[in-house]
């Protein structure tokens, strides 16, 4: 994925498994529930915003482990190296 700081969130592009386009946005840790959320770029309705955890089954493996990882590099408690953004 390739991560970069938008004021206060973390955003990545993203593809999800069915080919639709979407957008990654880190704005607090695994514990928030909406700390995570996937923007879908061609949604068909004004509600176009969802939670990573809602849409793991549509996303690719690699993807969902990389949004983990940097969720918790950028808002953590662990012992991972901060990303340089």
């Amino acid at each position: 994925m390739d991560w970069s700081r938008q004021g206060g969130a973390v955003v990545s592009p993203a593809r999800l498994a069915d080919g639709r386009v979407a957008k990654v946005v880190l704005v607090a840790g695994r514990g928030n529930p909406k700390g995570a959320m996937l923007i879908l770029a061609d949604a068909p309705t004004a509600q176009n915003a969802y939670p990573v955890s809602k849409m793991l089954a549509a996303m690719h493996p690699a993807d969902a482990a990389d949004i983990l990882c940097m969720q918790e590099r950028i808002f953590g408690v662990a012992a991972l190296e901060a990303p340089d953004l």
